[in-house]
């Protein structure tokens, strides 16, 4: 009479159910999560059935990760160079700027951040070195170039003029390629051979150039004076009273109402002239000279005295001859009348000269320096009358200077090799019957 206990439900003599799975037999126990038969599986050591330590981090259900500059979590900055690159290879040039050459920040000497600086001219730290005096990089002053030279010759003497340039503070004056003076920068002239000695060469040409510290002019050349710088010569046409009765242009110098004869002194002069002195004889001495008078002067009187004739007064007549290239000259005199003597030409106010004259002067190429007017009455007998001049003595005015300088001169042959004199011979006038001319 059993029961049926024996039959627990999973037959007879069985286990029952038994266990968290309430199965036959079953031993089956719940885990600390309560999952049966379960091995703690499900708490990886965050809880039960939540996800255990991960990430960079290892920390519960954590999602971090490493950068990629192996900082959890972190934003690459902390390897990234200045161009936002992780583990890149820019930086910062001198300039702080990022990989730069520093070029942006560097002086002209390419220093970075240095203080070197181009000058006016371009050139680094050139402190306008190659700038010239004008201004000009890389110029040759240019500013203070001359022009304009000019050069004219004198006596042992050359004097040189050029146009002013205001950028100049002095010239230099070259002759023939030497430097021989200077000038201040305000007077733009120079006169060669008055640096003392014995001066410049007669009759020799000397060329010439003038810088200022720029180009230099263009070249200019002048001869100076000959040797002589005054030729006398005689003109006899109108010594004899037949002749200069016709022909005569200066008349009567006496008063005795006839065209006077005349003993006619030229001269040429390539100074003005203030001054001279010569002396004349006549052979046979059969006539005398009674008067002499300077031959620029007596042909300025006839120009007023023309002038005067058509109507003008004598201030205006002598203005207008002045203008017509007539001057007043200077005041001859002679020792006592006779055969021979001096003639002397002098102003006693020094202001009167006789002015230059020489072939290619433009103008009379020569002046008629004294006319010595002849006795009309004749004291002995002959049909020629040998007149001479001798013993030159010229004083002129240097036009560089303007002071008086003594002219070597001599006669019209050039030569004073053969003596300074010139003679000549004049036929007598017709004879009376006792063969006395003009008698």
């Amino acid at each position: 009479g059993g029961d049926g206990s024996d039959d627990l439900g999973c037959g007879c003599f069985e286990a029952g159910p038994s266990g968290c799975d309430n199965e036959c037999g079953s031993t089956l126990e719940n885990d600390a999560c309560g999952v049966c038969g379960g091995d703690g599986s499900d708490d990886l050591g965050c809880g039960c059935f939540v996800d255990g330590p991960s990430g960079c981090d290892n920390t519960c259900g954590s999602t971090l990760e490493n950068d990629e500059c192996g900082v959890c979590d972190g934003d690459n900055s902390s390897c990234s160079d200045c161009a936002g690159v992780p583990n890149g290879d820019s930086v910062n040039d001198e300039c702080g700027v990022c990989g730069g050459d520093n070029s942006s920040c560097s002086d002209c000497a390419g220093v970075p951040n240095g203080d070197s600086a181009l000058d006016d001219c371009g050139v680094c730290d050139g402190g306008n070195a190659s700038m010239d005096e004008c201004g000009e990089c890389d110029g040759s002053n240019g500013c203070q170039a001359i022009s304009g030279l000019s050069a004219i010759g004198g006596l042992n003497q050359v004097m040189l003029q050029w146009d002013y340039n205001p950028n100049a503070a002095s010239y230099n004056i070259y002759r023939d390629g030497e430097l021989v003076g200077s000038s201040d920068g305000t007077y733009p002239a120079f006169l060669d051979g008055n640096q003392g000695g014995w001066g410049l060469g007669f009759d020799t040409e000397y060329c010439y150039t003038v810088s200022a510290n720029g180009p230099s002019s263009d070249e200019a050349c002048a001869t100076t004076l000959p040797q002589l710088q005054a030729f006398l010569d005689l003109d006899l046409s109108l010594a004899n009273a037949d002749v200069a009765a016709v022909a005569s242009p200066f008349g009567d110098l006496t008063g005795n109402g006839v065209a006077d004869a005349v003993i006619m002194v030229k001269m040429v002069n390539f100074f003005a002239v203030d001054g001279y002195q010569f002396s004349f004889s006549m052979d046979p001495a059969i006539v005398a000279a009674i008067a002499a008078v300077d031959g620029t002067y007596i042909q300025f009187a006839g120009c007023v005295a023309t002038a005067m004739g058509m109507g003008m007064d004598q201030a205006s007549a002598a203005a207008y001859c002045e203008g017509a290239g007539y001057s007043s000259g200077l005041q001859a005199q002679m020792s006592t009348p006779g055969s021979s003597g001096t003639v002397m030409g002098f102003d006693m106010n020094g202001t009167g000269s006789i002015p230059a004259g020489y072939p290619g002067d433009g103008g009379a190429e020569g002046n008629l320096l004294a006319v010595i007017v002849l006795n009309s009455q004749y004291s002995g007998s002959g049909s020629d009358v040998a007149v001479t001049i001798s013993d030159f003595v010229v004083s002129g005015i240097n036009p560089f200077t303007g002071a008086s300088v003594t002219l070597n001169a001599c006669d019209a042959d050039l030569n004073p090799l053969n003596g300074c004199f010139d003679v000549a011979s004049f036929s007598t006038p017709t004879a009376d019957e006792c063969g006395i001319p003009n008698g």
